[in-house]
């Protein structure tokens, strides 16, 4: 996923507030390290997922496609797009494998002058944990930070 990211990076000029960026986000159940990779007018976003509190092994990966329009005001834009995600799960004798889908629609804030963006976000998952049956997440209401750059 993240090869593909940088290959269709390398696609169009930009039209972001900026290239690239690398961040934390803070969720309802979850802390995730965020990477996005902005294309002309669209970005793909990665992020590694560890839960805040579990227990046995809990672990995810999972990336989206964000349509990317701004709003409001300069360096304030408005995404959403689909993804695909994959994790381990824990159980209570043994963890399970997942796979599913998510959405996701946000704001984000590019500040001017400095390197960072802000953003909020809302992120439903239906994902199959492989012995545990089908899920659907509603709750992963999100906060992040994330430092930008250019390739200027």
């Amino acid at each position: 996923i993240i090869a593909l990211a940088l290959i269709l990076c390398g696609l169009g000029a930009s039209a972001q507030n900026y290239d690239w960026g690398i961040g934390l986000r803070g969720g309802v159940f979850h802390g995730s390290l965020d990477a996005r990779f902005c294309l002309e007018k669209n970005a793909v976003d990665i992020r590694v997922s560890i839960p805040y509190k579990t227990q046995g092994f809990n672990m995810g990966v999972d990336g989206t496609y964000e349509w990317r329009m701004p709003v409001i005001t300069e360096g304030m834009e408005f995404y959403y797009g689909p993804g695909l995600m994959l994790g381990i799960l824990p159980g209570a004798e043994k963890s399970f494998f997942s796979l599913g889908f998510q959405g996701v629609a946000g704001l984000e804030y590019k500040i001017p002058r400095i390197p960072l963006a802000a953003f909020i976000d809302y992120r439903p998952q239906l994902y199959c944990a492989f012995g545990n049956g089908l899920n659907f997440n509603a709750a992963d209401l999100g906060l992040g930070i994330r430092f930008t750059f250019d390739r200027k």
